[in-house]
C-alpha cells in the first residue's frame, strides 16, 4: 500500500506541474463560466478492495479506468449531475503449467448530484453518488487438492453501490472547449458480490472500495 500512495503522490504532483503554465496566464478569462455546460473525460488511478465473509478474506489493489460525465445545473456551475463508470481486474495472475487462469472484473456505474466550491480557474468538487457495481468471472479454478479438479467459471454478479468522491480541478484552458485536470479520492460500498481466484473457486463478499483517481476532461 505505501507503494501505491507513492505512485498516486507522484502523478498528482505531476498533473500540476504541467497546468502551472496555465496559472502564469492570468485569471480574467477563467470565470465561473468555465463549469457551466457538459464536460466528459476518462479517468485512472488505483483502488483498494475490501470485505470479509464466513470462511474468506478479500484484500486487492488494482488498477482502474474510468469515464466521466458531468452537466451543470445551475448558472453559476455550482450544482450539476455527475456520472462516473469504471472497470477494473483484479490481481490473481495464471499459475504457470497448471491452466489455472480464473480472473474477476469488477464494473461500477454510479450518478449524482455534483457540487463545487470556486468560481476561476481552481475549484473544489464533491458528488455523493449511488448506483451498480458488478463482477464477471471467468476462467478456469481448482479449490481442491484433486490437481484434476478443475472447474470453468463463467458467471455474474451485481449489487447496489453507494458513496462519495471528491477532490481538486484545474482548468488548464478557457474557451469553448476547456480543458481541465482533476485528482479525486473515492470510497463506495458494494452489496454481495461474487469473487473468482485460480486456487479459491467463488467466494462472495461485502465489499468496499477505496480509491485516488486522475482526470482530464474537455467542455463541449
Amino acid at each position: 500500500m505505501k507503494q501505491i500512495h507513492r505512485d498516486v503522490t507522484t502523478a498528482i504532483l505531476v498533473i500540476f506541474a504541467v497546468a502551472l503554465p496555465g496559472l502564469a496566464q492570468g485569471q480574467g478569462r477563467w470565470g465561473a463560466a468555465l463549469r457551466t455546460g457538459t464536460h466528459v473525460g476518462l479517468s485512472a488511478g488505483l483502488a483498494a478492495l475490501g470485505g470479509q465473509s464466513d470462511n474468506s478474506d478479500l484484500f486487492d489493489a488494482t488498477a482502474v479506468l474510468g469515464l466521466i460525465f458531468t452537466r451543470s445545473l445551475s448558472d453559476n456551475g455550482a450544482v450539476g449531475l455527475r456520472f462516473d463508470g469504471s472497470w477494473a481486474r483484479l490481481s490473481g495472475a495464471p499459475l504457470p503449467g497448471t491452466g489455472l487462469d480464473a480472473r474477476t472484473r469488477l464494473l461500477t456505474v454510479v450518478v449524482g448530484p455534483n457540487f463545487t466550491l470556486g468560481a476561476g480557474q481552481f475549484s473544489l468538487w464533491f458528488t455523493p453518488s449511488v448506483g451498480a457495481a458488478g463482477t464477471i468471472l471467468r476462467g478456469t479454478t481448482n479449490n481442491s487438492l484433486d490437481p484434476a479438479d478443475k472447474r470453468d467459471i463463467n458467471e455474474t454478479s451485481w449489487s447496489f453501490a453507494y458513496g462519495f468522491a471528491a477532490g481538486p480541478r484545474l482548468f488548464v484552458s478557457a474557451g469553448d472547449h476547456a480543458l481541465a485536470l482533476e485528482a479525486s479520492a473515492w470510497f463506495a460500498e458494494f452489496g454481495s458480490l461474487k469473487f473468482v481466484r485460480p486456487t479459491t473457486g467463488v467466494f462472495e463478499h461485502d465489499t468496499n472500495e477505496l480509491g485516488l483517481r486522475l482526470g482530464i476532461t474537455v467542455r463541449l
